[in-house]
């Protein structure tokens, strides 16, 4: 089997693309897959052919609405799996996915984790819980002065 792993920057940087590059190893060598991996920092329409070649799986590929149609599958016959990283993906024929064999999958945590992060940065704004966590993380135990709340 022949895999391909397309990781981008994360955002932030933590974990860095080396750290995350690390864990990927860790998981292909503990699975007996590492020789069969190659990893690739990113990709454009232009270099996707030449990136996903004769893969069994690409994992982290950004699917662009009509990336993926006859000619992509006719081009890459061993293709039998991709999976983005994100939340969501562009619109595909699920009819011809199946009829090559494929299976597209996204990443699950996407609408639970957006909806908790816009919450947290809701109660942020509102009450700066940023402040008062920077205070007690390094002052408030020392006898600081206490950030005081943002008016609404």
């Amino acid at each position: 089997m022949k895999v391909v792993v397309i990781q981008r920057r994360t955002p932030g940087s933590v974990p860095s693309y080396e750290q995350l590059i690390e864990l990927w190893e860790r998981e292909f060598r503990e699975m007996g897959l590492l020789d069969s991996v190659t990893f690739h920092r990113n990709f454009t329409p232009e270099t996707l052919d030449e990136i996903v070649g004769d893969a069994d799986a690409v994992l982290g590929m950004w699917i662009q609405d009509g990336a993926i149609n006859e000619e992509f599958l006719t081009r890459h016959p061993n293709l039998k799996y991709i999976s983005t990283f994100a939340h969501g993906f562009g619109h595909f024929d699920k009819e011809m996915t199946r009829r090559h064999g494929l299976t597209i999958t996204n990443t699950v945590y996407g609408d639970v984790t957006i909806a908790q992060y816009a919450m947290a940065l809701l109660l942020d704004i509102c009450h700066d819980v940023s402040a008062h966590d920077r205070y007690y993380k390094f002052d408030g135990w020392e006898g600081g002065t206490p950030p005081t709340y943002k008016a609404l």
